[in-house]
């Protein structure tokens, strides 16, 4: 699965997580992971327990539920470097500054879903976009840089 139409279904995943603990490609969380990546995990995220783990390509996306049911996934690359995390947001939790470059960007969109992405260096916002007809997905840096934008439909097609 290709990275980019991965953040699409985020919400999806966490759904399927919360109500079944099942993921596509999913591995034994506690078995497969690398003892470094678990305690890598347990080390960043001391308050979130390890629900599911899953291969895509050659990185490993373990999913971490926190206080509040609070899904995130935190992604390791095949040398079990931590790559960045990934979690739904609310609108009111995207900085104004964020919120604007994108109303200028796509005006006649909704936002249908939010991931915030953060990474050693990086911080980005990654928005699920509809305007009835089509859907794009935007991604923005922290300072409101376009970092991505493409129709969802076009990577269904690759």
């Amino acid at each position: 699965m290709r990275p980019a139409l991965h953040i699409h279904l985020l919400n999806k995943r966490a759904l399927i997580v919360a109500g079944l603990l099942v993921a596509m490609h999913s591995v034994s969380a506690q078995e497969s992971i690398p003892t470094e990546v678990r305690q890598e995990v347990l080390h960043m995220y001391p308050a979130m327990e390890i629900v599911d783990a899953f291969e895509e390509g050659q990185d490993l996306g373990v999913v971490l539920l926190g206080d509040g049911q609070q899904y995130k996934i935190a992604y390791f690359n095949a040398a079990g470097k931590w790559e960045f995390t990934r979690w739904s947001i609310e609108r009111d939790e995207v900085p104004l500054l964020i919120l604007g470059v994108l109303d200028s960007i796509m005006p006649e969109f909704r936002i249908e879903s939010i991931n915030r992405e953060q990474g050693s260096e990086v911080v980005r916002y990654v928005f699920n976009m509809s305007d009835g007809a089509k859907n794009e997905l935007v991604v923005l840096s922290s300072e409101g840089d376009l970092i991505k934008k493409v129709a969802l439909a076009d990577l269904d097609e690759e």
